[in-house]
């Protein structure tokens, strides 16, 4: 059975290529692309927890491990698809943009200037935000892990629930400063300084179920304890973390919250589908709905990452995302997300001759390709670059893929 964390990894993957491609289709339909950020950097801060977070973090080999992991694609991504964004956007011609754009784009910073996205220039490929951002918590990652590792397991809860409500924060930033300047998005749902409670509340879902390992009896079915309470947020502050619950009396298992928070958010992607569709396009009011749903449905993403690490055996969704199809799209995800964009914009920009939107068989068949050239740079190029690079002294634990 495959590992459904590395399934969803693909499936999120997957998701966001088919919502930015959608965007080609004259005929659109919204997939909800966005939905799927917080899985990234919920996904990013517990799986290197569970690597790297019992004991003292080596942070030498730490850092080596992640610079393989991710800047030599995103380097050379970002030099392929330079030509492409001149060729679409002509930013060459504002020397000043370009040098702040070289710049940033050099030290894989675009995204933490996106507070300022007013005027502040946006990385040669669109995705590689994730990379400038996902690159500010790997660099924090190491001076916040050694305090959240002292706190008790009540402690870890209550702090799961007040990091909930603060990433809210943004949303209120941003219906004001969207209403006066008629900007923001950018800084509410990329720009690292917001996103950070996001990513330690993976850190924390990695820790919470690094005890659960560590002190659980996998033969005894009453040692399963409840760290998460409630599939919503407020419930937390009711959990009782050395209580243990008898799977004889409770049929809400691990796998059962799992299915129950995808349910969930199928649910509420669903329900977003409607104000694209009542509402004008251009509505402020679609815009805010939809950049709003991504933040108020964290806490359920979590549920579904713990739910699938804990409860695999026994959950359905576990069973989807344990599928060889969904296994080899999680090993070619981080490929998958940075050059699914650039393959798109070549295909606009050099062989459509309608520079705007695609036809459905247009869209498959650069569907097809952009997976396929995924496969090819995780085999030919990630791989064993990062085998070559990543620390070699001592048996590092492994590198979760972004």
């Amino acid at each position: 059975m495959g590992d459904p964390i590395n399934g969803l990894r693909g499936f999120a993957s997957l998701h966001v290529m088919l919502g930015h491609y959608s965007y080609s289709l004259a005929d659109l339909v919204d997939f909800q692309p966005g939905m799927e950020m917080p899985v990234f950097f919920l996904l990013s801060g517990y799986c290197m927890t569970l690597g790297y977070g019992k004991g003292t973090l080596n942070t030498r080999s730490y850092l080596q491990n992640r610079m393989a992991r991710i800047l030599p694609l995103y380097y050379l991504i970002n030099l392929l698809t330079a030509p492409i964004h001149r060729m679409i956007s002509g930013i060459f011609a504002l020397q000043f943009s370009l040098s702040l754009h070289l710049i940033a784009t050099l030290f894989c910073t675009n995204s933490w200037f996106f507070i300022f996205d007013a005027f502040f220039p946006k990385p040669y490929n669109p995705n590689c935000w994730t990379i400038n951002t996902l690159w500010f918590f790997y660099l924090v990652y190491p001076l916040i892990l050694p305090r959240l590792q002292a706190l008790s397991d009540a402690a870890i809860s209550r702090l799961l629930v007040i990091l909930y409500y603060v990433q809210l924060v943004p949303f209120l930033y941003y219906w004001h400063y969207q209403m006066k300047y008629k900007t923001g998005y950018e800084t509410m749902t990329k720009s690292p300084f917001m996103r950070l409670p996001v990513f330690i509340m993976g850190v924390l879902g990695g820790l919470q179920t690094q005890r659960w390992m560590d002190r659980k009896d996998f033969q005894d079915p009453n040692e399963d304890r409840l760290i998460v309470h409630d599939i919503l947020p407020w419930g937390l502050f009711g959990s009782n973390e050395n209580k243990p619950i008898d799977r004889e009396k409770s049929r809400f298992t691990w796998g059962a919250r799992a299915d129950l928070s995808a349910l969930v958010i199928i649910t509420v992607c669903s329900l977003k589908l409607m104000p694209y569709y009542i509402l004008n396009k251009d509505s402020l009011l679609r815009t805010l709905v939809q950049g709003y749903g991504q933040l108020i449905l964290v806490h359920v993403m979590l549920n579904l990452i713990i739910g699938l690490s804990r409860g695999k055996n026994e959950s359905r969704i576990a069973n989807i995302f344990s599928h060889w199809i969904f296994q080899k799209l999680g090993a070619i995800s981080f490929a998958l997300y940075i050059i699914h964009e650039p393959v798109r914009k070549f295909y606009l920009a050099n062989i459509s001759r309608r520079k705007k939107w695609l036809n459905r068989y247009e869209l498959m068949a650069v569907y097809v390709v952009a997976i396929f050239l995924a496969y090819l740079v995780h085999k030919l190029i990630e791989n064993p670059l990062a085998n070559l690079l990543r620390y070699k002294k001592k048996k590092s634990a492994p590198i979760s893929q972004v």
